[in-house]
């Protein structure tokens, strides 16, 4: 078994120009604008990469994973379970279980340079409304990218992890301008969204201009597997756990607390994309479904190996090492 996430790349897909509509943007329904140039229908998302090459997760611990049992942990695979996102929120973009810094000797706080303590900063107060030119998208043009980018007719085709009506959620990124706008800081601030849909497997894009408040494009394309989403990760860790393939991980749960693993949230976890290749039988569809491994410990404590199990979250089935 290959445990690869996918590299970076752009897959050419059919691109569908949004249809025109009367009716006011809202939570549930908004404007779309005809389509801009085809040119921009390629899907960039990531593709295959080799799990030396990912990211580890900012929070990993040092210290927890020398205590470990030896396992293949990626460089920063994305999706923490233990804290899913609230529903319609964007994927974060790799976070893991830690701690805190830790505080000096004594319980007090490090001093500066110099032996003074750093006075208490003054409040930053709420984040703008909106960005200007470059800058990164704010809290509330997430929020209305992810509006935008959810139409009535994806809300009621799409699924989500959970089988929940509308698509998945992954993540929203700032948009570079088209070709003809040479002046960036004056081009209209565009949000790329990425869903995925669960009903076809699919993995679609969406760009929503903040500045006109409406949908500009849309494209789709199957087996495109980027990082999970937080959601994603607490759901693969959910049926892993239920699942009879789990038994090795509660029996290494039991040996390295004393106690018996009675659900996910005595654990936490990041996820990484899993695409099979050539000779994983039992995994053959991952690639075009939605499959992840996991990276496991127990909160708090070590890290367990489960490195070569794979969730197969489109089917809802687990498989244990070949």
């Amino acid at each position: 078994m290959n445990n690869r996430p996918p590299e970076t790349g752009d897959i050419p897909a059919e691109e569908t120009p949004p249809q025109q509509s009367s009716a006011a943007p809202s939570a549930d329904a908004a404007d779309t604008a005809d389509a801009a140039d085809t040119a921009d229908a390629a899907v960039e998302v990531p593709r295959r990469r080799r799990l030396s090459r990912v990211l580890v997760g900012a929070g990993l611990s040092v210290a927890a994973a020398v205590a470990s049992i030896a396992v293949a942990i990626p460089m920063g695979a994305s999706g923490e379970s233990g804290k899913p996102a609230a529903a319609g929120s964007p994927a974060p973009s790799g976070t893991g279980a830690g701690t805190a810094g830790a505080a000096a000797p004594g319980g007090q706080a490090s001093a500066s340079p110099g032996g003074e303590v750093p006075a208490e900063s003054e409040p930053m107060g709420p984040a703008p409304a909106t960005g200007s030119g470059r800058d990164p998208l704010t809290p509330d043009e997430i929020d209305t990218a992810l509006r935008l980018a959810v139409d009535p007719a994806l809300r009621q085709s799409a699924r989500t992890v959970t089988g929940a009506a509308g698509p998945e959620p992954l993540t929203v990124d700032l948009s570079d301008p088209l070709p003809a706008e040479t002046d960036p800081d004056k081009a209209p601030r565009r949000a790329d969204v990425y869903f995925y849909n669960y009903a076809d497997n699919t993995l679609a894009k969406r760009v929503v201009n903040l500045t006109a408040g409406v949908l500009e494009r849309s494209s789709q394309a199957p087996n495109m597997q980027p990082a999970p989403s937080r959601a994603e990760t607490a759901e693969a860790l959910k049926l892993l756990v239920a699942s009879p393939s789990g038994g090795p991980l509660k029996a290494q749960y039991k040996a390295a607390t004393g106690t018996d693993l009675a659900g996910p949230e005595q654990l936490d976890a990041n996820g990484s994309s899993y695409i099979a290749d050539i000779g994983d039988t039992a995994t053959a569809q991952c690639g075009a479904h939605r499959c992840l491994i996991l990276f496991v410990k127990v909160r708090g404590g070590v890290y367990l190996d489960t490195t070569r199990t794979v969730v197969d979250l489109s089917a809802r089935a687990v498989f244990p090492p070949a």
